[in-house]
């Protein structure tokens, strides 16, 4: 169960931003400040909140190292569990590439799209959606 821990507590922190931005925008008239200190509290919460979406879309990879290949390696036999976790160390490197040496090598590489941002936005989308706003 240790491995559902990651996921779960990069989703309440998303949430738990969601909440102190939609206080932020409500004390604000109900609308995103275009300037001062409301906007900077209110760009750095949004920031916030993608980066837990961020972390909790990398936590639920159902592949070694992250939780929840964990999670899934546990219910396997013990000889294919050793060979999945193994094979955990060449996942590690398959996820950099993907995420930061293809995107260096060629810019216009647009795995991040296809791969990531799907899960990303839909938890941005729930998160910001309960507090009634919209990106």
């Amino acid at each position: 169960m240790s491995a559902l821990s990651g996921p779960v507590a990069s989703f309440a922190a998303a949430l738990a931003g969601g909440v102190a931005l939609g206080a932020t925008v409500a004390a604000s008239g109900g609308a995103m400040p275009q300037r001062g200190v409301a906007w900077l509290i209110t760009s750095n919460l949004l920031n916030f909140i993608l980066a837990n979406a961020c972390m909790t879309s990398f936590h639920l990879l159902p592949v070694p190292p992250f939780d929840m290949g964990r999670a899934l390696s546990a219910l396997l036999p013990v000889p294919l569990r050793t060979r999945l976790r193994s094979a955990g160390r060449v996942m590690v490197l398959a996820v950099i590439a993907t995420v930061v040496a293809i995107p260096l090598l060629d810019p216009h590489a647009r795995l991040g799209e296809w791969v990531a941002a799907p899960l990303i936005n839909a938890i941005t989308r729930f998160v910001l959606g309960l507090v009634n706003l919209t990106v």
